[in-house]
C-alpha cells in the first residue's frame, strides 16, 4: 500500500537559503561562515529584511538535508542533518526520496526564516504544495511540521479556511505553540552560534522576524494557565516581546523592538483551542532533556535563565503539549535510551526515537498502532557508570494519547512495580548492581509493562546501559 500524501516544513533555521540570481547557497554555507574575509559579508546576506515582504535577492530553497561533506565537525545544533535524517525514515515507510528527487507522494516546503512565520509568500507555498499534491494523488494529505513548522503552518489554516478539508491529519513535531526561550540568549547577545560569536550573532539573527515569532506570547492576551516563562522586572508574568529591556541600544536595538512589537500584534493573542474542522492533530511532545525552560529581565535589562528536564532540549513540555482541541491527540516521547539504541535524540531529530518512528509508520504507511508504552533510560545515566542510580523515564497512553490509569511498569525479575502519573508518564529508580551482560561493558534489562488489571502491555523492552544495575 502507497504511504500517504505528505508535505513536510521544517523547523528554524532547518531551510537553505539562496541567492536569487545566481543560486548560490548563502546557508548553510559553513565554508563562508568560517571565513573572516568572507564572514560579515555573509551575515549580512542572512539578516532579514526590515519590510517582511521586501526582495532583497534572497529565496528559500528546500529543507537542508546533510552536512557538507569537509566539515562535519561544524554541527550548528544538528541542523545540518535535520531533514536528511527525517528523509531516511521516511523512505524506510515507502516515500520514494532520492537525492533532490521527492517521488509523487512527498513535497518538502523550505521557507526563509529571515521572516515572519506568516509572510504571504511563505504561506502561499505552503498551500501551493498542499493543493497541487492532493490533485495529484486524489486524496488527502498529512501535513508533517517540525518545531516553527508548525507555527507556519498554523498561520496558514488560521488565515485560508479553504485549506483544511484538504488535509487528513497534522503531525506536530515538538511545535513551541506556547513559544520557546531558546532564540533569547542568541538575541540578547548572551552567546554565539556554531563559529560565529555573540556579537554577530546578536546582528545577524536580531534581525530575523521569525526568531521574534518563537519567543512567548503575552500572557495578558493569550491563556498561558500552567506556562510561566518569562517574567518582567517587576517579578510578573510578561514576554519577551513587551518587556524589552534586554534588547540594545542603537540602530540594531530599534530594529529588534520593531520586530518584537510586530511579532506581537501578530502572535501575541494566541487561541489555546486548535480546531481543524474534524482535521486529526497528533502533537508529539519530547520530556526528560534539560531545556531552558524560564527567564526574567531585571531593571538593568539583564537576563537570568534556569533550565528543568521538562522539555526536549529546546521545547518546554508545557509549551508543546499547550494546545486542546476535540481532535487533538498528544504523545510524549521520553528522551533517553531506547531498546539497542545508544545515541541520544533530541529535539532537532525528535523523530529518532522509536515513539515517534511508530507514530509515523501508523499514521503514513497505515502499521498498526502498538501500544503506546515504552521506557528510555537516561542519557547520561546510562553512560556513567559512577552513577549509583539509573533513571528510567516511562509512559502509558492509548492509541488516543489518553493516559492509561493504573499501568505499570516492573523490571524483569522484580517484583517492584512503578507507576505513571495522571499524565500517563513516570520514572522508574534502580541502583546499579548483577545484570544480564551483553558484553563490552554494557548490560541490559527487561522492562515490562501492564494495565491496571496485571494484563501485559506491549512487548518486553529490553534496555542497554554501560555497567550493571542491581534489581
Amino acid at each position: 500500500m502507497a504511504p500517504k500524501p505528505l508535505v513536510f516544513v521544517p523547523g528554524f533555521p532547518g531551510t537553505k537559503l539562496l541567492d536569487k540570481a545566481s543560486g548560490d547557497e548563502l546557508f548553510p554555507n559553513l565554508l563562508g561562515l568560517i571565513t573572516p574575509g568572507l564572514r560579515n559579508q555573509l551575515l549580512a546576506r542572512l539578516r532579514g529584511p526590515d519590510d517582511p515582504d521586501q526582495d532583497d535577492g534572497v529565496v528559500a530553497g528546500p529543507p537542508i538535508d546533510k552536512a557538507l561533506p569537509l566539515l562535519p565537525f561544524v554541527d550548528l545544533a544538528g541542523i545540518l542533518k535535520q531533514a536528511g535524517s527525517l528523509y531516511d525514515v521516511l523512505k524506510r515507510l515507502g516515500y520514494k526520496i532520492t537525492g533532490a528527487s521527492f517521488g509523487d507522494r512527498f513535497r518538502p516546503v523550505g521557507w526563509d526564516w529571515r521572516r515572519p512565520v506568516d509572510q504571504k509568500d511563505t504561506l502561499a507555498r505552503l498551500k501551493a504544495a498542499i493543493v497541487e499534491l492532493s490533485a495529484a494523488t486524489g486524496e488527502k494529505v498529512t501535513l508533517l511540521c517540525h518545531s516553527t513548522g508548525g507555527l507556519v503552518a498554523r498561520s496558514l489554516l488560521d488565515k485560508d479556511a479553504t485549506v483544511a478539508p484538504l488535509l487528513e491529519r497534522l503531525i506536530a513535531l515538538a511545535v513551541p505553540w506556547a513559544g520557546t526561550l531558546q532564540p533569547l540568549p542568541l538575541l540578547a547577545g548572551s552567546s554565539g552560534w556554531g563559529p560565529v560569536n555573540a556579537a554577530q550573532t546578536q546582528a545577524a539573527l536580531g534581525r530575523s522576524w521569525a526568531a521574534f515569532d518563537l519567543l512567548p506570547p503575552d500572557p495578558a492576551k493569550t491563556d498561558m494557565t500552567g506556562v510561566d516563562l518569562f517574567r518582567d522586572a517587576a517579578g510578573q508574568p510578561s514576554s519577551p516581546l513587551l518587556a524589552t529591556g534586554w534588547v540594545p541600544a542603537g540602530a540594531d536595538g530599534q530594529a529588534m523592538k520593531d520586530r518584537a512589537r510586530r511579532s506581537d500584534a501578530a502572535l501575541g493573542a494566541r487561541s489555546r483551542t486548535l480546531d481543524l474542522g474534524g482535521v486529526e492533530v497528533v502533537n508529539v511532545v519530547g520530556w526528560r532533556e534539560d531545556t531552558l525552560a524560564r527567564a526574567s529581565v531585571d531593571a538593568q535589562g539583564r537576563l537570568a535563565f534556569q533550565d528543568d528536564p521538562e522539555g526536549d532540549g529546546t521545547v518546554p513540555r508545557v509549551s508543546a503539549a499547550w494546545i486542546r482541541g476535540p481532535q487533538v491527540h498528544t504523545y510524549l516521547v521520553p528522551i533517553g535510551r531506547y531498546p539497542n539504541d545508544l545515541l541520544r535524540r533530541l529535539h532537532i531529530v525528535l523523530w529518532e526515537n522509536q515513539p515517534v518512528r511508530d507514530l509515523l509508520a501508523t499514521h503514513l504507511a497505515g502499521r498498526p498502532l502498538p501500544p503506546y508504552v515504552y521506557a528510555a533510560a537516561d542519557a547520561d545515566d546510562a553512560v556513567d557508570v559512577e552513577r549509583p542510580k539509573i533513571r528510567i523515564y516511562i509512559v502509558a497512553l492509548d492509541p488516543l494519547g489518553s493516559p492509561l490509569a493504573g499501568a505499570f511498569a516492573t523490571v524483569a525479575g522484580s517484583s517492584t512495580q512503578f507507576g505513571v502519573g495522571a499524565d500517563g508518564a513516570g520514572m522508574m529508580l534502580l541502583d546499579r548492581g548483577l545484570a544480564q551482560n551483553a558484553g563490552h561493558g554494557f548490560f541490559r534489562f527487561q522492562v515490562r509493562f501492564q494495565d491496571a488489571n496485571g494484563t501485559p502491555l506491549g512487548k518486553p523492552q529490553a534496555l542497554t546501559i554501560q555497567g550493571p544495575v542491581v534489581l
